[in-house]
């Protein structure tokens, strides 16, 4: 399908600064009053990868590509997915697109799918695209386009949120960098210069606020133009995700790459309920309804972080989303319940997934695209079957979800240490924090200001803690100070600078007042305590004489040599 001078098809982008991996692209075009054509446009990576080759080995290998604060590990290499893939303004790009025939109340009428050859007319950054959405009665063709997809996305979330949908928070950290020489502040020397927590834009809020206004229609003019901006992205990949899940689920009805999201288990949030209800909070999570509702109504006017507080945790209470193929799940467990969609892929971000790319062959075979390319770009019979070699597919799969919890964990790391170097060149701060977590030797910390979370020790090293811990109500108290869930406290947030090990930040708490005896210093790891053993030991040490008893109790410990080689708190699983 050639969109390169389709009349009415003006095709763009909206990217943050700086971006050269664009996934997707999108246009909008009025067919008659009322009726909306939109197109959702995703590089064609696929094209390039072909099954079995080298790159497509690799590439599944690898996964997806893995951020971290002040880099990144691709999946495909740079000329692929800032070149060749990427959907720059003003070049012909291979895309596959999913074209929707809407109405003004967001109801689908039509879905068409085919591999296409665009020329995107524009590369819009979010401050010009929040510019256009500001606009009043503007005539601009892309600014009207622009305007009715903000007004589309509300509907499509509004009617999503009256499905069920959760929407969920995470303590995601950004920070500022700055070159350690003269170079890319982006490139892998940079050093921290500030930190925040990542605006979570409140899609819940927006939805309450505007469904009476979209009840009749669209509304006149776009509220929200930085919210809107949000939606229109993630409700036009949800919908295109949807659509291609549908289609390749009835193509391929044991062979199709899907994602669910489990329902959520009343009985993990029993610790959140009874925090919030101690707060006057009732909390229900018996369904997705239930659960949207009570989220919603966990509000402190006069504290902004409290809803945040309470959809950061309940998140933690949810078993994460995962793939799966079509005919190894019973239908019924097919639901994404944090979307409230009964069937949900990934087909958006071939540049950055590899599962991603698998959904786009088996589009492309159950549209039969491999039967109208030519002689010399037709598969073998062999690689046209792929999709029904399932023990392989099953494998591939438990890949990619264990390639995707260690990119989270990789972002995580590389998150707390630069957390932590940022705070070891400031003096010690204090701040305020809530407790999320609460242990026997501690709790776990959300430090809002700076956007992250660490953890308190309360029980000294080698000795018996001062609090009293009840496990079934999850709280810590001693004398007159307890601790519990939702609290919110003060932390001096410093960092430890040790000769015999890294650096590490330590969160004592300031406020409420601690019993005496409790430890602000986190327990020394295996390294410190088998050194000072060998520095306390009459001949420095048992390396010479000192038998099998040292040994034993190196062993015990744990070896110093592995625990320098591989610090525990930063090591990443590699494949």
């Amino acid at each position: 399908l050639d969109l390169r001078d389709a009349a009415g098809v003006d095709i763009f982008s909206i990217d943050p600064p700086g971006c050269v991996d664009i996934d997707d692209a999108l246009h909008l075009r009025t067919l008659s009053p009322g009726v909306f054509e939109v197109g959702v446009h995703i590089a064609d990576a696929s094209h390039f990868i072909r099954p079995g080759s080298a790159l497509d080995r690799e590439a599944a290998s690898r996964g997806e590509t893995f951020y971290l604060v002040n880099t990144r590990a691709n999946m495909i290499p740079p000329r692929l997915s800032e070149d060749l893939c990427s959907l720059h303004p003003h070049v012909d790009r291979l895309a596959f697109s999913a074209l929707f025939t809407m109405d003004e109340r967001a109801n689908l009428l039509s879905t068409t799918f085919a591999k296409s050859v665009i020329r995107s007319a524009g590369a819009l950054s979010y401050a010009d695209a929040q510019e256009r959405l500001e606009r009043e009665g503007c005539p601009e063709p892309r600014t009207a386009a622009l305007q009715t997809l903000g007004r589309l996305a509300v509907l499509l979330k509004g009617r999503r949120a009256a499905n069920g949908a959760l929407f969920l928070a995470s303590s995601e950290v950004k920070f500022e960098l700055a070159p350690i020489e003269e170079g890319d502040a982006s490139g892998p020397m940079s050093l921290p210069t500030g930190m925040a927590l990542r605006k979570q834009q409140a899609a819940h809020s927006l939805i309450e606020e505007f469904m009476v206004l979209c009840s009749c229609g669209l509304p006149a003019v776009a509220p929200a133009p930085a919210l809107l901006l949000t939606l229109i992205g993630a409700c036009l990949q949800v919908l295109a995700n949807c659509a291609v899940a549908r289609r390749v689920a009835e193509a391929w009805p044991e062979a199709a790459l899907l994602r669910l999201h489990p329902q959520p288990e009343e009985s993990k949030f029993a610790a959140l309920a009874r925090a919030l209800e101690q707060q006057g909070m009732p909390f229900r999570a018996s369904g997705a309804h239930e659960l949207a509702a009570s989220l919603s109504a966990c509000t402190k006017p006069a504290d902004p972080h409290f809803n945040h507080l309470v959809r950061l945790i309940s998140t933690r209470c949810i078993a994460p989303a995962k793939y799966f193929r079509s005919g190894a799940v019973p239908r019924e467990q097919w639901l994404h319940s944090g979307l409230a969609e009964p069937t949900y892929t990934h087909f958006t971000s071939p540049i950055r997934r590899y599962a991603d790319q698998v959904v786009h062959r088996l589009l492309a075979h159950a549209i039969g695209w491999g039967a109208a390319q030519s002689e010399e770009a037709v598969e073998s019979e062999e690689e046209a079957a792929w999709p029904e070699r399932l023990g392989e597919l099953d494998e591939l799969i438990d890949s990619l979800n264990e390639r995707h919890s260690m990119a989270q964990q990789a972002e995580r790391a590389s998150a707390e240490l630069f957390t932590m170097l940022y705070f070891r060149d400031q003096q010690a701060t204090v701040s305020d924090a809530y407790v999320v977590r609460v242990a026997e030797s501690g709790v776990t910390l959300l430090v809002p200001e700076h956007g992250f979370e660490g953890y308190s020790h309360l029980a000294p090293p080698g000795g018996a803690s001062p609090f009293r811990y009840d496990k079934e109500r999850e709280e810590l108290s001693a004398g007159g100070c307890r601790l519990r869930m939702l609290d919110r406290v003060r932390v001096r947030i410093s960092v430890e600078l040790g000769p015999l090990s890294k650096p590490r930040l330590v969160l004592a708490i300031v406020e409420p007042k601690l019993p005496k005896g409790a430890a602000a210093a986190p327990r020394p790891t295996a390294f410190q305590e088998a050194i000072a053993e060998e520095a306390a030991s009459p001949r420095g040490g048992s390396r010479r004489g000192g038998g099998k008893k040292a040994s034993r109790q190196q062993r015990s410990r744990g070896n110093p040599r592995s625990a320098r080689r591989q610090p525990a708190e930063f090591r990443v699983q590699r494949s």
